[in-house]
């Protein structure tokens, strides 16, 4: 039995059934499409498949679900909408999409981005209608865009927002200008399973930073040089991560490749 919130989120003695209804309802949509239509070749050029952007929000409760389970709740909502979505050859065929830039866990979003290959063609407008009729609460799609196949957005920048607790908080201006001034600031990262922890200098990542008495707000780069985590950067401005993760919000990526919506 799936969860009726999410469609995500199951019971341990569920994943087992569940598991199997994915992998049937799966299994019938690669045996319709045919080996041939998945990745077809026209003389010596591959034909490329159609892609589409899809921008989405996550609130509530969903903020709370991983990587991996947002992608599970996808798969089954482009099933039961029923958008054309091209899979990976092989005896263990899998929907070909992803997402740009992972949320961490427990971090809500008004700016998530999801990209999908598709087998047919399919108008944006049709799409998100489609789609969005299958959400769940607390997740909403915002605006679905035609890509090139072969382009691929990137993440540079993500900007964030942070709310300040029901009892309310100090002015975290000092904090910030004093953060601000200083040319480097080193942290220790623990990776798990890792030996020892790695200094990181997480300053130069930050792009900007403001504080006023309703929020804190900053923009940091992201890309294959790395970025600083959000519990990090908490740290550093001397918050403690478990009292105030839940209540950062990403408000806003810009990709490279990808027009604004």
């Amino acid at each position: 039995m799936v969860c009726d919130s999410c469609r995500a989120c199951l019971p341990a003695t569920c994943r087992e059934s569940a598991s199997k209804e994915t992998s049937s309802r799966v299994g019938a949509v690669y045996a319709s499409q045919g080996r041939d239509k998945l990745w077809r070749h026209e003389g010596s050029q591959a034909i490329l498949h159609k892609r589409l952007a899809i921008r989405y929000a996550v609130e509530g409760d969903l903020r709370f679900i991983s990587h991996h389970d947002t992608l599970r709740l996808f798969e089954r909502a482009l099933a039961r909408a029923e958008i054309p979505v091209r899979f990976s050859a092989g005896f263990n065929p899998r929907a070909r999409l992803s997402i740009a830039l992972p949320r961490p866990v427990g971090v809500a979003s008004t700016d998530e981005l999801l990209l999908i290959e598709l087998d047919q063609d399919l108008p944006p407008e049709t799409a998100q209608d489609r789609l969005a009729a299958q959400m769940p609460a607390g997740m909403t799609i915002r605006s679905v865009q035609s890509v090139e196949s072969g382009d691929r957005p990137r993440p540079c920048e993500a900007t964030y927002e942070l709310a300040p607790p029901l009892d309310g908080w100090t002015d975290l201006s000092t904090e910030v200008d004093k953060f601000l001034a200083q040319p480097s600031c080193s942290i220790q990262r623990v990776k798990p399973g890792a030996p020892r922890a790695k200094t990181v200098d997480v300053r130069p990542f930050i792009v900007s930073m403001e504080a006023d008495p309703g929020s804190l707000r900053w923009t940091q780069s992201v890309g294959q040089e790395g970025s600083v985590r959000i519990g990090e950067l908490l740290t550093a401005l001397g918050l403690d991560p478990s009292q105030h993760l839940h209540r950062v919000r990403r408000i806003a990526v810009r990709y490279d490749g990808l027009p604004s919506d």
